[in-house]
């Protein structure tokens, strides 16, 4: 049985709580460890039904379907805006031009991968692992553009362009976590 612990009756946690601690705040950190505790206790308790069982893997699996079509949406995104800087009028500095044709092979090879992860879901026992695979290489080619960006200027829009080769990264990697959580949650490791 789960102990009820109520989080009306800790007080509220200051900035001062981890500059200066004293005796107090390390109880009050105490109870919050209590409380943590207790919350993760309840998160693995026995769920009572089966069917209450079905929706929560189900609703899960919603999620990380989404998060994985945010990802390719938001690579598609930056894929574009990596092609249009290459299509531009604009003159740019030498180098840039080969940056920006390894930064459009990357990105379509992420936009390929994450596709292909999407394509992944769903099918069969192996789905977790074969999609936590596409989306480990997706970050990686997103990482690898982002990185090749950091050294270029594209006639002042490189931080338009390289913010959203990162954010596309960062929903990579949010799908690649909540993959990875269903796959622990199924008893597949990463």
């Amino acid at each position: 049985m789960t102990p009820h612990i109520s989080l009306q009756s800790l007080p509220p946690i200051k900035e001062s709580f981890f500059r200066h601690p004293t005796k107090k705040t390390i109880e009050m950190a105490g109870s919050v460890v209590a409380v943590t505790i207790a919350l993760l206790m309840a998160l693995q308790a026995p769920i009572a039904t089966t069917t209450r069982l079905r929706k929560l893997q189900s609703t899960r699996e919603q999620l990380a379907h989404a998060a994985v079509s945010a990802s390719l949406a938001q690579a598609k995104s930056a894929l574009a805006a990596i092609s249009s800087a290459a299509e531009s009028v604009a003159p740019l500095k030498p180098g840039e031009s080969m940056v920006l044709r390894d930064c459009l092979t990357t990105m379509r090879d992420s936009v390929q991968k994450l596709q292909k992860s999407q394509g992944e879901m769903g099918e069969g026992k192996a789905w977790v692992e074969n999609a936590r695979t596409w989306l480990s290489a997706a970050l990686t080619e997103d990482n690898m553009c982002a990185d090749e960006l950091q050294g270029v200027d594209l006639a002042g829009r490189r931080e338009a362009v390289r913010g959203l080769v990162v954010l596309a990264a960062r929903r990579t990697s949010d799908a690649l976590a909540l993959i990875s959580n269903l796959g622990s949650s199924s008893g597949i490791e990463p």
